[in-house]
């Protein structure tokens, strides 16, 4: 159930060359001692005496590590590189990946120096070749020790010191010092994250999303890059990710040798799912119909890659395991459907039933690594019997079972309403990619029906292919969210309704700070996240209206700008409240948005006015043009005490009957990236989307438990939302209203809710979300009623980790 607030009345890469342009410098000739390097050696003699340093990272295994961050997975050559390195080991494959991306030239032949430190020097230029951009000066003053960087790396030491993720203190670089393993640590955790929010940008957003092909015609699919810098030999920019092909028909086409994909000939209709990186968009084929795409030449047939041939199932085992485990649906279907006897590999014609328990996971184990560049599942939809075809198969792939990494998805055109029986095969097709492992995950609605689960396997592995992190498939001891600086976030609802939504520094005071006999003892709330009321509509002046409200003087941001300058005099503190703003959403009914320039058109976001490519279009147009009056007016209000932490999805969940409404939250998120600002989402519980929140470009995502707002009042609700927090990594929101102050119920469900919360580990440094109507805990907090004003002491107690059950 969605909350619902009611004002109270009484308040890509594709690769095109193997090597960098070599820098030419002096190597160590055989027989001298220490590592060769990758940049020229510069004086470092007459350098002050200081204090042991921790031990430094070797080569090899600073390199492995660099690849596992960056996405670069292993190859394997018919012929080793270098002498000193394992042949066939997993860091050896990250070495040669790396070698053949022309990162590592400069080295003398055959030697790494694997067991040598990794310097800072090299380090940074490492990362130069990876991410950095030729094109662009990265400003800064010269380092004291500038003369000791070889000429040729100190580009890639100011670049390195940038971004941070090679600390320069006292003004020196200290090119010749080795990496410590804890600088290591934070420098790949630093990389991690800045490549997610590439791999969010990795393909742009495209309108050409229609093609049309005659009879034996055949055309490539391009793909545009989304990334500003895509990487190319000797221009640098970031290393780009490997594109990915889902196809919902194996007729569809093949891939091309420029690892791209080509359509046709004699293409059924059908649907190509574009990924890379975290991103995708789907590219509709209808067959027999002319367009004015790109047309394969001879040449792209030409250099099509080998044939693939599928592995015997025989060689490969598969565990398939439920998301939301239950024993009863579990016999039900091992009785009714347990699927042929040698398995979901099996080639028999036998379909394998899976009912409920929100999907599955099916883990491939191929035994050993070897080279592979497809998998497919074929499904069946039924209405008849109540079988539904899952909306979408992703794919990831890994090569030891530890470091995953995202494939993409295939999605399919097949209607749920179409009450046709039929079958789809979902195939996902890449480059070869050395793996051991692969990990397909779908939906299960009701029932689900699959077999003929098949692996491509391909001669080799020519060249590396870049794939994202897979933070779905990474266990840690607690999987909770944890916001980094966010630890408690009260929803604000601003823009209507007089007195109900419009928030004073009075009002906002005792929620940033904890206050008891009229006095400031504490925080309270750590950020805020500014909602319009829904109101507001799909409409322009609606939502200009709403802006001119939220920047308004003395009230809303401006008052809690106050309310926080007043907390910090009183406390002697120098916070500054983290601030969360909203993107309205551009509902897909609205034929009457209105123009974004004077004598503008009037924007339709209706696809049955306007047609689906027009509506979404429009809609993304609307959504960018708020955005930056959003960000132009905060940039603007220079607010001393506050601090923009991120967007807001204001949509509740992932309407997969609205057309392009993937693509819609995507462009969104690319919006929000773009300007390396987090992206939040709050979901009802029930909503579509949560398990698969990463796809949409999420950053953070909280789960409503709608325990509160239940008339039944579930108390397994509770539990239920917090096995899901664990799960997908989501953050809880508690809810309570102004009914506890005249609805006993309401009152005991709100402790109900605190003290199972509590039981289940939310509180404290988990990061929690808290609805509270129109100011209803500004009133709780001025309550001469005791029993009332408890519930602000105690949940200050609960955010604090010191509540205890009543």
């Amino acid at each position: 159930m969605q909350r619902k607030l009611v004002a109270s009345c009484t308040a890509a890469l594709i690769f095109v060359g193997s090597c960098l342009t070599p820098v030419t410098m002096a190597v160590a000739s055989p027989g001298e001692s220490g590592a060769p390097p990758l940049s020229k050696e510069a004086s470092t003699q007459g350098l002050p005496l200081e204090a042991p340093r921790e031990p430094a990272i070797k080569r090899l295994q600073f390199l492995s590590q660099l690849a596992t961050a960056l996405g670069i997975q292993p190859l394997f050559p018919s012929k080793a590189s270098f002498a000193d390195v394992s042949p066939g080991s997993l860091d050896g494959g990250a070495v040669e990946a790396l070698n053949c991306l022309g990162l590592l030239s400069n080295l003398s032949p055959d030697r790494l120096g694997a067991s040598e430190p990794m310097t800072r020097q090299d380090a940074a230029l490492l990362l130069w070749r990876a991410l950095g951009d030729s094109q662009e000066l990265y400003p800064g003053d010269p380092f004291t020790d500038e003369e000791e960087i070889a000429e040729d790396a100190r580009s890639a030491a100011r670049f390195a010191a940038g971004k941070g993720w090679l600390a320069a203190g006292d003004g020196r670089f200290r090119p010749q010092d080795g990496v410590t393993l804890s600088e290591t640590e934070r420098l790949m955790e630093a990389l991690r994250q800045f490549r997610k929010y590439q791999a969010m940008q990795a393909v742009a957003v495209t309108s050409k999303r229609q093609v049309g092909l005659r009879p034996d015609e055949t055309k490539a699919v391009e793909v545009p890059p989304g990334a500003p810098a895509q990487w190319t030999p000797g221009n640098g920019g970031a290393i780009g990710f490997t594109p990915v092909f889902g196809i919902d028909d194996l007729k569809l086409g093949r891939l091309s040798g420029d690892d791209g994909f080509t359509l046709g000939p004699q293409a059924p209709q059908g649907l190509v799912t574009v990924n890379a990186g975290l991103a995708a968009y789907p590219l509709e084929v209808d067959a027999y119909n002319a367009s004015k795409v790109k047309t394969a030449s001879p040449a792209d047939q030409k250099d099509a890659p080998a044939l693939s041939a599928p592995i015997a199932n025989t060689e490969y085992t598969v565990q398939i395991s439920q998301h939301g485990p239950d024993l009863a649906f579990q016999q039900q279907e091992t009785k009714l459907y347990p699927g042929p006897k040698a398995g979901l590999a099996s080639p028999e014609e036998t379909w394998t039933g899976f009912l409920r328990q929100e999907g599955r996971d099916v883990l491939i184990d191929l035994q050993r690594l070897r080279p592979v560049t497809g998998v497919s599942l074929e499904f069946q939809q039924n209405l008849q019997l109540g079988i539904l075809m899952p909306p979408y198969l992703q794919g990831a792939i890994s090569p030891d079972g530890v470091n995953w990494y995202y494939l993409g998805e295939v999605r399919h055109r097949l209607s749920p309403s179409d009450a046709k029986a039929q079958q789809r095969i979902l195939a996902l097709r890449f480059p070869a990619v050395n793996a051991r492992y692969i990990k397909l995950s779908f939906p299960v609605d009701n029932w689900a029906f699959a077999r003929r689960l098949t692996v491509e396997s391909a001669p080799a592995a020519t060249k590396p292919v870049v794939l994202s992190r897979d933070e779905r498939v990474v266990k840690s001891a607690d999987n909770t969210l944890q916001i980094p600086g966010v630890n408690d976030i009260l929803l604000i609802y601003t823009g209507n309704y007089g007195k109900a939504g419009t928030w004073t520094s009075d009002e906002f005071l005792p929620m940033v700070a904890y206050r008891k006999d009229q006095r400031l003892q504490g925080r309270m709330f750590d950020t805020m996240l500014f909602l319009p009321y829904e109101e507001t509509g799909s409409v322009k002046d609606k939502w200009s209206a709403y802006l001119e409200d939220l920047f308004a003087p003395g009230v809303q941001l401006s008052a809690l700008n106050d309310a926080v300058a007043q907390m910090n005099n009183v406390l002697g503190t120098t916070e500054k409240e983290k601030v969360i703003l909203t993107l309205p959403y551009p509902n897909s009914r609205e034929h009457n948005f209105g123009s974004l320039e004077k004598k503008g058109p009037v924007l339709s976001f209706d696809a049955a006015q306007v047609g689906r490519e027009q509506a979404l279009a429009n809609r993304l147009a609307a959504q960018k043009w708020y955005y930056g009056e959003l960000v132009n007016r905060w940039n603007a209000a220079k607010f001393d005490h506050l601090e923009l932490a991120g967007i807001y999805w204001y949509a509740e969940t992932i309407d997969a009957n609205i057309p392009d409404e993937t693509e819609l939250v995507q462009g969104a998120a690319r919006l929000v990236r773009a300007d390396k600002r987090d992206f939040y989402w709050i979901p009802f519980y029930g909503a579509n989307g949560y398990e698969n929140w990463r796809s949409y470009g999420f950053e953070y995502v909280l789960l409503q438990p709608n325990y509160y707002a239940e008339d039944s009042k579930p108390d397994e609700r509770m539990d239920r939302t917090a096995a899901l927090t664990r799960k997908y990594r989501l953050g809880m929101e508690l809810e309570i209203s102004d009914q506890i102050f005249y609805s006993p119920s309401h009152y005991d469900t709100f402790y109900k809710q605190l003290n199972k919360a509590h039981q289940l580990g939310a509180d404290g440094s988990m990061t929690n979300a808290y609805y509270a109507a129109s100011k209803t805990l500004v009133r709780v907090c001025n309550s001469s009623d005791p029993k009332i004003r408890a519930i602000y002491d105690d949940l200050y107690r609960w955010m604090r980790g010191n509540y205890r059950p009543k």
